[in-house]
Protein backbone atom coordinates (compact mmCIF):
# COMPACT_ATOMS: atom_id res chain seq x y z
CA UNK A 1 0.00 0.00 0.00
CA UNK A 2 1.23 2.99 -0.91
CA UNK A 3 1.67 5.98 1.26
CA UNK A 4 -1.17 8.69 0.65
CA UNK A 5 -0.34 12.45 -0.24
CA UNK A 6 -2.82 14.65 1.76
CA UNK A 7 -1.53 18.57 1.22
CA UNK A 8 0.99 20.65 -0.32
CA UNK A 9 1.91 24.01 1.41
CA UNK A 10 3.92 26.79 -0.24
CA UNK A 11 6.07 28.61 1.62
CA UNK A 12 6.48 32.66 0.39
CA UNK A 13 9.27 34.83 1.57
CA UNK A 14 8.03 37.96 2.24
CA UNK A 15 9.89 40.95 3.60
CA UNK A 16 6.86 42.03 6.27
CA UNK A 17 4.37 39.50 7.15
CA UNK A 18 2.25 41.48 9.11
CA UNK A 19 1.58 43.30 5.88
CA UNK A 20 1.38 40.25 3.71
CA UNK A 21 -0.87 38.55 6.60
CA UNK A 22 -3.36 41.49 5.65
CA UNK A 23 -3.58 41.39 2.46
CA UNK A 24 -4.40 37.56 2.84
CA UNK A 25 -6.77 37.71 5.27
CA UNK A 26 -8.33 41.12 4.86
CA UNK A 27 -8.33 41.43 0.57
CA UNK A 28 -7.84 37.54 -0.35
CA UNK A 29 -10.75 36.12 2.07
CA UNK A 30 -8.18 33.77 4.34
CA UNK A 31 -8.10 33.45 7.88
CA UNK A 32 -4.94 33.36 10.02
CA UNK A 33 -4.74 29.31 11.17
CA UNK A 34 -1.34 30.49 13.38
CA UNK A 35 1.67 32.53 13.85
CA UNK A 36 5.30 31.53 15.27
CA UNK A 37 7.96 34.37 16.58
CA UNK A 38 10.55 33.10 19.32
CA UNK A 39 11.13 36.52 20.33
CA UNK A 40 9.72 39.68 19.28
CA UNK A 41 12.81 41.05 17.49
CA UNK A 42 13.13 37.64 15.18
CA UNK A 43 11.52 36.74 11.60
CA UNK A 44 7.78 35.75 11.92
CA UNK A 45 6.03 32.74 10.48
CA UNK A 46 2.37 32.20 9.79
CA UNK A 47 0.19 30.36 8.33
CA UNK A 48 -3.65 31.47 6.72
CA UNK A 49 -5.82 29.38 4.89
CA UNK A 50 -9.32 29.55 2.95
CA UNK A 51 -10.86 26.33 2.39
CA UNK A 52 -8.07 24.26 1.03
CA UNK A 53 -5.69 25.88 0.06
CA UNK A 54 -3.29 26.49 2.87
CA UNK A 55 0.26 29.25 2.72
CA UNK A 56 2.83 29.75 4.95
CA UNK A 57 4.44 33.26 5.07
CA UNK A 58 7.78 33.59 6.43
CA UNK A 59 10.53 36.17 7.33
CA UNK A 60 13.04 33.81 7.52
CA UNK A 61 16.14 33.54 5.31
CA UNK A 62 16.84 35.25 2.17
CA UNK A 63 15.29 38.20 0.34
CA UNK A 64 11.72 37.48 -1.63
CA UNK A 65 12.04 35.73 -4.34
CA UNK A 66 9.27 35.93 -6.71
CA UNK A 67 7.03 32.78 -7.18
CA UNK A 68 3.48 32.19 -9.35
CA UNK A 69 0.65 30.35 -7.85
CA UNK A 70 -2.01 29.05 -9.69
CA UNK A 71 -5.41 28.19 -7.47
CA UNK A 72 -8.36 26.44 -8.74
CA UNK A 73 -11.81 27.80 -8.31
CA UNK A 74 -15.31 26.90 -9.25
CA UNK A 75 -15.88 30.35 -10.83
CA UNK A 76 -13.74 32.55 -12.12
CA UNK A 77 -15.47 35.47 -13.33
CA UNK A 78 -17.39 35.82 -9.46
CA UNK A 79 -13.42 35.45 -7.72
CA UNK A 80 -13.17 38.58 -9.71
CA UNK A 81 -15.46 40.51 -8.28
CA UNK A 82 -14.97 39.34 -4.66
CA UNK A 83 -11.62 40.21 -5.23
CA UNK A 84 -11.87 43.29 -6.90
CA UNK A 85 -14.74 44.70 -4.08
CA UNK A 86 -11.49 43.66 -2.06
CA UNK A 87 -9.96 46.32 -2.94
CA UNK A 88 -7.93 43.77 -5.56
CA UNK A 89 -6.46 45.43 -8.67
CA UNK A 90 -5.72 42.15 -10.57
CA UNK A 91 -3.47 42.51 -14.06
CA UNK A 92 -6.27 42.36 -16.17
CA UNK A 93 -9.94 41.06 -16.63
CA UNK A 94 -10.53 37.02 -16.29
CA UNK A 95 -9.72 35.44 -20.14
CA UNK A 96 -10.18 32.42 -21.68
CA UNK A 97 -6.88 31.23 -22.87
CA UNK A 98 -5.60 29.00 -25.52
CA UNK A 99 -4.66 26.25 -23.61
CA UNK A 100 -8.09 26.13 -22.27
CA UNK A 101 -8.56 27.65 -18.82
CA UNK A 102 -10.20 31.01 -18.29
CA UNK A 103 -8.12 33.10 -15.36
CA UNK A 104 -6.89 35.92 -13.95
CA UNK A 105 -3.42 37.45 -11.90
CA UNK A 106 -3.50 39.38 -8.97
CA UNK A 107 0.08 40.13 -7.09
CA UNK A 108 0.53 40.05 -3.41
CA UNK A 109 2.79 42.54 -1.77
CA UNK A 110 6.37 40.84 -2.39
CA UNK A 111 5.52 40.35 -5.76
CA UNK A 112 4.28 36.84 -5.63
CA UNK A 113 1.95 35.67 -9.03
CA UNK A 114 -1.26 34.41 -8.12
CA UNK A 115 -3.50 33.34 -11.24
CA UNK A 116 -6.95 32.36 -10.45
CA UNK A 117 -8.34 29.73 -13.09
CA UNK A 118 -10.71 27.51 -13.97
CA UNK A 119 -10.70 25.01 -16.61
CA UNK A 120 -12.97 25.12 -19.83
CA UNK A 121 -14.64 22.86 -21.30
CA UNK A 122 -12.02 22.21 -24.23
CA UNK A 123 -9.37 21.62 -21.16
CA UNK A 124 -8.40 17.95 -21.86
CA UNK A 125 -8.45 18.81 -25.65
CA UNK A 126 -7.03 21.93 -25.74
CA UNK A 127 -4.58 23.00 -29.05
CA UNK A 128 -0.86 21.30 -27.51
CA UNK A 129 -1.93 19.41 -25.13
CA UNK A 130 -1.25 16.25 -24.74
CA UNK A 131 -2.02 13.34 -21.57
CA UNK A 132 1.02 10.83 -22.67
Amino acid sequence: MANTWHSWTPVLKVANARKSLQFYCDQLGFEKDWEHQFDADFPLYASVSREHCTVHLSEHGEEPTKITLIVGVADVDATYKELCANGIQPKSEPQDQPFGTRDFAIEDPDGHSIVVAMPLSNFDNAPGRTND
